[in-house]
């Protein structure tokens, strides 16, 4: 009955895509126009592939670095496999379509009963990697028909989780249907085993620790911040909403009267030339500098620098002496690791509760929460904090090692 339901709801979701492109809307355009490649000649040239199909699912950007250390690995152990990357959303397809790891980037199909088999005859994948949260009931259910093991990694599970009530019977069918499950934590194990779930249940840990940490020792920098910070403690934002920008423009101001060298760079969440001039006017009290590219970096004259590119913001944190993580007052805060292995002291707004790794942060003394819209967060006290570089290092060392334990458990 629960079946019947969830594919009256992806079939209504789909139509409503499908309506949204036909009135214009950009981002339902290219999700209808990325699935019309699914055709007889596109599955014909699968069919003549006889190498091993392995597909590696990926939500959008966000899930793609989470799994990208996975795919790394698994390729320099399996070179003659045939690798799909397939997206769900079209940020993500657009921004990794050309992934030198895969032979092939495509869209997911929709999730409904048709749609899946046709994808699951033509592919005849021998494994689906599925990250965190990203399960499709009716992909997993149906790939048991297609002898194809389907393997959940990087997950996190709550006691008050569907999975888990006496309504969710049909998702907690969905979840014993993997083949493997690779939790964070042992907690997770726990409470997967306790509800009775038979599966093969490892406690892997996060494969983000991995990509972050790889990041990090290939020490790639962005050169105008490296100067920059010889003479300015700079302040990084990351993935910010106004609110995230109205807390830091009243704490910098406050900052500015103990430390006048302190800076901030921030990288807005949304980038629409609208979005970019509200967060220019976020800072209305401070020298605000609007810039596309490092070179029109300028601390000297203006005390915020605004980048609209959000594809450097992993390295631009390499420089920094903290950072402020966006995303806190709305719906969750956004990635705190790729700040973190940088080993400088962490801010972020409350909603990180169901994030494992910022509870983990905390724990370290590496997290600092701000509750309140109206808040000032201490940032000169903060990046004179001498512990955090020594609790920072201690909070890695064992850390990284989760696309490993994965592909050792899988053979």
């Amino acid at each position: 009955m629960i079946r019947i339901v969830y594919n009256i709801f992806i079939n209504g979701y789909f139509l409503a895509i499908k309506l949204a492109s036909l009135i214009g809307n950009s981002k339902a355009k290219k999700f209808i126009a990325g699935r019309s490649f699914y055709n007889p000649k596109y599955f014909e040239g699968l069919l003549q592939v006889a190498r091993s199909k392995i597909i590696f699912h990926c939500a959008s950007a966000g899930e793609f670095e989470q799994a990208l250390p996975l795919i790394k690995a698994y390729r320099k152990e399996n070179p003659h496999d045939y690798i799909l990357v397939s997206f769900f959303s079209p940020s993500g397809y657009e921004l990794n379509k050309t992934c030198s790891l895969a032979d092939d980037v495509i869209y997911l199909p929709i999730d409904t009963i048709s749609k899946t088999k046709a994808f699951l005859k033509a592919v005849k994948p021998k494994k689906i990697f599925l990250s965190k949260y990203d399960i499709w009931p009716n992909l997993i259910l149906e790939a048991q028909s297609f002898e194809c093991q389907c393997i959940l990694f990087s997950s996190t599970f709550r006691a008050n989780q569907i999975y888990f009530q006496w309504y969710g019977k049909f998702f907690k069918k969905v979840l014993e249907s993997f083949s493997y499950i690779f939790v964070q934590t042992e907690a997770d194990v726990m409470l997967l085993k306790s509800n009775g779930l038979k599966n093969k249940i490892v406690c892997a840990g996060d494969t983000r620790y991995d990509r972050v940490m790889s990041i990090a020792e290939e020490g790639e920098r962005i050169a105008q911040l490296d100067k920059a910070s010889e003479q300015f403690s700079i302040i990084i934002a990351g993935s910010t909403w106004p609110p995230d920008n109205f807390i830091l423009a009243r704490s910098l101001t406050e900052a500015l009267k103990l430390n006048p060298t302190m800076r901030l760079l921030v990288f807005p969440h949304l980038l629409d030339k609208a979005s970019l001039n509200e967060a220019k006017t976020n800072f209305v009290k401070l020298k605000v500098n609007l810039i596309d590219h490092f070179d029109e970096l300028d601390f000297v004259q203006y005390q915020v620098n605004i980048f609209s590119k959000p594809k450097f913001l992993s390295k631009a944190y390499a420089s920094a002496s903290l950072a402020y993580i966006g995303g806190g007052f709305g719906a969750g805060i956004h990635n705190t690791l790729e700040a973190a292995v940088f080993q400088i002291p962490l801010v972020g707004g409350p909603k990180n509760k169901k994030f494992v790794e910022v509870q983990e942060l905390r724990r370290a003394g590496l997290f600092t929460e701000v509750n309140a819209v109206n808040s000032i967060i201490p940032l000169a006290d903060l990046i004179k904090n001498p512990q955090i570089k020594k609790a920072a290092s201690y909070f890695f060392q064992d850390k990284g090692q989760a696309a490993k334990t994965i592909l050792r458990q899988i053979k």
